[in-house]
Parts: C-alpha cells; sequence; structure tokens
C-alpha cells in the first residue's frame, strides 16, 4: 500500500515539475502549479503513519483542503480571461484555512497534533467537505456559461470549450463521495474495508485527476487570449443554415440595440452576400470579431443579426456554411480525387472529430451515412 502513495506522489511532483518547466507561463499555468502543489501536499499525507515522527504534518495537510475550492475556481477565471482579474479581495476566499492555520499552528510549532475532540475534528471535516463542494459547484455553474457562451466568440472549439475542466471537476465531485462512503465504512466497522486501507480508492482517483489536468492543463491556453472584448450572450437554438427564421422576435439581450427588424434583415442579406463571395468560413480560426470587422459592423451588431435573423449562434452560422461546402464537394464528386477528411480540412473544419459532431448535427447523418445516403439516391 505504501508503495502505492509513493507512487501517487511521485506521479504528482513529475507533472508539477513539467508544469514549472513550461515556457511563457501564463496566470493559469501559475494557479494551475499552485493546484498541484496543494495536491502533492496531499498526496503526503496519505504517506503518513500514527507514531511516525511527522505524523503531525497530516494537519497541514488537512488544513489544505480549505484552498482546493478557491484555486479551482481561480483556476476556471483565469483561464477564461485574457486578463489577470485576480485582486486583493479574492484574498478573503483564503480565510478559512488561514483560520484553520491560525488554530493549528501552536501544535505544528511543538511537532504535535492539534489538541481537537472528535466532534470538532468532525465538524472540521464537515467545513472542508462544503467548501470543496460548494466551491466546486459554483465553477461547474460558470462552466457550463461558458461552454455556451464561447459558440458565439469562435467557429470551432479546440482549447476554447474546457469540457476536459468540466471533467475533472465532475471527478473531484466524485472523490469526496468516494472520501466520504470510505469514512462511513470504516466507522460502521466494515469488514472489508480495513483502516489501513480506507484512502485506497481516494488515491487512485486522484492519481487518475492529476494525470488529466497535467495532460489538458499543460496544453491549454488562455481561451479569451485573442479577443479585444469579452462579451455575453445567451444561446439560440440552432437551426439549418439554409434557414432564415425572419419571425423571430427580438430577444431580451438586444432591447437596447439600435438595429430594428428591417435592419437586421438589410445587414443579414449582406452578410450572406459577403459569405458566398468571400467564403470567410474557411479559415479555421474564424472568429466573430474578425468577421464583424470584414463586414464592418460592431461584433454585438453581427451577433444581433446572426441570432435574431438565422436563429443560431456564430458557431452554429460558420460550420453551417462548412458542412454545405462539404456536401456540394461531394456531389461534385470531389471524393474521387480527394479524402473526406481533405475536403472537411479544404472547407474549414480544424479536425476529423469536429468535422464529425458539426456534420451530424448538421444533417442527423454521419458523413459516411451521409455518403451512402446520396450515392444510393
Amino acid at each position: 500500500m505504501q508503495l502505492l502513495y509513493l507512487a501517487s506522489e511521485i506521479l504528482v511532483l513529475f507533472i508539477l515539475l513539467v508544469i514549472l518547466g513550461k515556457k511563457n507561463k501564463q496566470s493559469h499555468d501559475k494557479i494551475l502549479i499552485l493546484w498541484l502543489f496543494l495536491i502533492l501536499v496531499n498526496t503526503q499525507g496519505f504517506n503518513l503513519q500514527p507514531g511516525s515522527r511527522y505524523y503531525y504534518f497530516i494537519e497541514l495537510s488537512s488544513a489544505v483542503v480549505f484552498l482546493h475550492g478557491p484555486v479551482i475556481f481561480f483556476y476556471y477565471l483565469t483561464l477564461t480571461s485574457k486578463k489577470n482579474i485576480l485582486n486583493g479581495k479574492h484574498l478573503l476566499h483564503l480565510l478559512p484555512f488561514i483560520i484553520n492555520i491560525g488554530i493549528i499552528f501552536p501544535a505544528l510549532m511543538h511537532q504535535r497534533l492539534a489538541a481537537f475532540t472528535e466532534t470538532e475534528r468532525n465538524i472540521l471535516m464537515m467545513a472542508k467537505l462544503v467548501s470543496i463542494i460548494l466551491y466546486t459547484m459554483i465553477t461547474i455553474v460558470h462552466l457550463n456559461w461558458h461552454i455556451k457562451t464561447v459558440r458565439d466568440y469562435f467557429s470551432n472549439m479546440d482549447k476554447k470549450d474546457l469540457q476536459w475542466l468540466r471533467l475533472i471537476l465532475y471527478g473531484i465531485l466524485c472523490i469526496w463521495i468516494l472520501a466520504i462512503l470510505s469514512q462511513v465504512l470504516v466507522q460502521l466497522g466494515n469488514q472489508y474495508l480495513f483502516k489501513k486501507d480506507e484512502d485506497l480508492l481516494v488515491n487512485i482517483a486522484v492519481s487518475l485527476l492529476v494525470i488529466i489536468l497535467g495532460y489538458y492543463g499543460f496544453r491549454q491556453g488562455s481561451v479569451f487570449q485573442n479577443m479585444p472584448v469579452r462579451i455575453v450572450f445567451k444561446e439560440q437554438q440552432p437551426g439549418e443554415i439554409a434557414e432564415v427564421n425572419q419571425e423571430q422576435p427580438p430577444t431580451p439581450k438586444y432591447k437596447k440595440s439600435g438595429l430594428n427588424k428591417e435592419l437586421v434583415q438589410q445587414l443579414a442579406l449582406s452578410l450572406q452576400d459577403h459569405i458566398v463571395q468571400k467564403q470567410p468560413y474557411l479559415e479555421p480560426e474564424l472568429t466573430l470579431q474578425q468577421l464583424a470587422q470584414a463586414v464592418k459592423l460592431s461584433a454585438n451588431d453581427l451577433s444581433q443579426v446572426i441570432n435574431e435573423y438565422f436563429g443560431v449562434n456564430f458557431f452554429d452560422f460558420i460550420n453551417g456554411y462548412r458542412v454545405k461546402a462539404i456536401k456540394t464537394a461531394i456531389a461534385n464528386g470531389e471524393l474521387d480525387k480527394k479524402t473526406l477528411l481533405g475536403i472537411a480540412l479544404e472547407s474549414g473544419f480544424n479536425s476529423k472529430a469536429s468535422f464529425n459532431r458539426a456534420f451530424k448535427k448538421m444533417t442527423g447523418l454521419t458523413p459516411t451515412e451521409y455518403i451512402a445516403a446520396s450515392k444510393s439516391g
């Protein structure tokens, strides 16, 4: 068992060193380094045994749990902002940890455990549990909003929708559920779970989470680092790009807009002409801001035109044209000279996965099913 805990500790240390070696580290990289360091402190606690000379360190390892929630939330904030938004007021999030450290500090100085009663330790454990679960759930709510909103900025979601981070967050919730269950089973004296093995499942889960966190965290860049503005939009229900929803009533977010229905329609027709003639959708990294500059509109006005006239978000609007280009290429016999993936990349998609998802969403068929149906028809 100790070998497993040691392996987990070495794994965390290795990934921490990898992230430390990353060049041009941004704010979210620094928060990730802090997060991994806190996990390392916790894995150190796994190795401590009663009677060990340094067993008192388990008090510090336990107190660090109060930091995980705020750090998780800070990591999300720095990932989704193009500038450093953390300031002095965020120190208030660290208050529970500071209070905990203040209480156990005398015991740490004397290299012994704090003189908590069993009831006091249970209360402290519940406080930590509530803290990390609350922060994780708040971050999940913000992340779900982000996943919807980001589709009004970009025409591809590569490293932008942060689905991997949502997986991490749900994993954290599962880890704490495992931790609670293991403690309950130990307290009930379950014959299949011995005291010395009570953290086994938690340790394995943490190791898996660290691998995912390190892999995606190293590759992840700031989502909005190249966006000059931060705009908040409400996603509309997507539909086929060829079907224009002219009867869609103005949404509440555009009540103060200077664009009336007639002007929206005029701008939409002009936008269609630009898309057909210039084919900006062929650029894989096309953004709302870039298209807005090309058609001489503000990003907000362009979003209003797309949302209200076409009834879709920017992501589905652009990918609709890409799918349409692929369908045209298939109809023209391009598959005799090129691969399907090659056609998809030429049409503006930046990966096979994004192409497959968009094609199935827009047509209701996988690319293979569509090709088979077109041949049989």
